[in-house]
């Protein structure tokens, strides 16, 4: 619900509404108690009504209270009203950098784009050395200040929904929004161990768009855009802007999809950016830029990176993780013991599936194919990746989908579309499954909403897929509305793609 002029919300007198998105509205608000205007987030009902995420929420937002850096907007306080999160934070007279891009569609001037990722590579270190990873580095979270245009402000902001690096009480991918999958990291997306070069990926990409005017991956099809995030190289800025070549290997290497192939942190990325400036030549048909000099950057020296920590899949609105090198994956040993067998069997099902959140990119997933960028992959074998996709969507369905009732027949299903391991395993446990799932009186209809080719070669493939699945049972009369992982390796066996291979990651 959009709050009114005047209205009262946790004392703060509303004048007016800033902007708004998925998680919640941001307003211009006067402070109950002293002379001043704030802005004043108040997320959404939806987002808020979780406790996990509330009490997350707090504990970021207290840490980033503690942070004092003169490229940050200051968070002064946060709470609860109506059953809505709110965060008040300093009011920034002035316009972000993706705003200041659309009066600039070509890209801002060099030397202007350098000052703002030097700013913020400073604010990101000084952050990361807090312990604090900010997560959404984007061009609409840099503003510039317009109060006094010889004293201009470069400011990052929306630290008050950052999380931490141990791991101990951040936020997780909740607001890796449609909006942010353009600059989000590959590791990111993926639900992956981060750390701070997560933020120096997302900075990097921000500093693309701020000499081009566009995202590096930009789509108008989110899908598309996290397939190209995980498999395309970064394109070339000399491909647009030929007079910036000498800053491609640099933004490359920022732009890595393995992390550790990135700068140690913001700092040496920028560092590296200074020194290619001056073999990158301003074109001679470039219009006169009549802002204000942009203030010099300030970069701090920083430490290399923490070690990353497990993401956790099951905060509320994450992005379900992925094992490391999810984009090119190796042979995973396989689990040995009768009782691992079987527990991967009941596993395979929903009864003991895991359940995760639902993420805000859930449903982007949907068309989401591998994002091949190489010229020369054969019209045959997209067809034939799309084949295997649509068979790995109807298996799990079979997999999701047992009713007490018609066992036999739900489970002869589910072998005729297997084979190999998978076909093993779930034959050698079915009998205990079946028993499982009477004891139980065991019911799941199972439905696809997300799916993706990870992989493809010829006769083999992996597909990543995200199910719903309404189970009810003896102890669950009312049916549960879960969401499921899966990662199921397909095979071609004489012209049927069969399911080879089933994980729960």
């Amino acid at each position: 619900m959009q709050l009114g002029a005047g209205q009262v919300f946790a004392g703060y007198t509303i004048v007016g509404l800033l902007g708004g998105g998925e998680t919640g509205q941001v307003y211009l608000a006067r402070h109950p108690r002293l002379p001043r205007e704030d802005a004043l987030k108040v997320l959404s009902e939806s987002v808020s009504a979780d406790p996990q995420f509330r009490d997350r929420f707090r504990s970021a937002a207290d840490r980033a209270a503690g942070l004092w850096h003169p490229h940050i907007v200051g968070v002064h306080d946060r709470g609860e009203q109506d059953g809505r999160l709110w965060i008040a934070m300093d009011y920034v007279r002035g316009e972000d950098t993706g705003r200041m891009v659309e009066q600039h569609p070509g890209g801002l001037p060099l030397e202007r784009v350098v000052a703002v990722v030097g700013a913020v590579a400073s604010a990101l270190d000084y952050a990361h050395g807090k312990g604090l990873l900010h997560r959404d580095v984007r061009p609409g979270n840099i503003m510039i200040t317009s109060e006094d245009a010889r004293n201009q402000r470069i400011l990052l902001t929306d630290f008050g929904i950052a999380r931490r690096l141990d791991g101990g009480s951040g936020l997780a991918a909740a607001d890796v929004t449609v909006g942010a999958v353009d600059f989000a990291a590959p590791e990111q997306l993926l639900g992956q161990a981060v750390d701070g070069r997560a933020d120096q990926y997302s900075l990097a990409a921000t500093c693309y768009f701020l000499l081009t005017g566009a995202a590096p991956f930009h789509d108008a099809d989110p899908a598309v855009v996290i397939g190209r995030q995980l498999n395309a190289p970064p394109p070339r800025l000399a491909a647009t802007h030929r007079w910036l070549e000498a800053l491609d290997p640099v933004l490359a290497r920022a732009l890595s999809k393995d992390p550790a192939a990135r700068f140690a942190s913001c700092a040496e990325f920028v560092t590296a950016l200074v020194q290619a400036v001056p073999y990158a030549a301003a074109p001679h048909t470039s219009a006169p830029h009549t802002s204000p000099a942009p203030i010099a950057p300030s970069v701090a020296q920083a430490p290399p990176y923490p070690r990353p920590y497990p993401d956790a899949g099951n905060l509320p609105g994450a992005l379900p993780g992925a094992p490391p090198g999810w984009s090119r994956p190796a042979p995973e040993p396989a689990k040995s013991g009768r009782g691992a067998r079987i527990l991967a069997g009941v596993l395979a099902v929903l009864l003991l599936g895991t359940a995760i959140g639902a993420g805000v990119l859930g449903a982007q997933w949907r068309k989401a194919v591998v994002a091949v960028e190489a010229g020369d992959q054969a019209a045959a074998d997209q067809r034939a990746a799309k084949e295997m996709q649509s068979a790995a969507e109807a298996f799990a369905v079979l997999l999701t989908s047992i009713d007490a009732k018609n066992l036999d027949s739900d489970i002869a299903q589910i072998l005729d579309g297997s084979t190999g391991e998978f076909k093993d395993m779930y034959g050698e446990t079915s009998g205990q499954l079946r028993q499982l799932l009477i004891d139980n009186n065991s019911t799941s209809r199972g439905n696809v909403v997300d799916s993706a080719v990870q992989s493809f070669d010829g006769d083999v493939g992996v597909v990543l897929l995200f199910v719903d699945q309404a189970v009810s049972g003896k102890n669950s009369p009312d049916p549960r509305l879960d969401r499921s992982r899966l990662k199921i390796t397909m095979r071609n066996v004489e012209g049927r793609w069969l399911a080879e291979k089933v994980d729960l990651p």
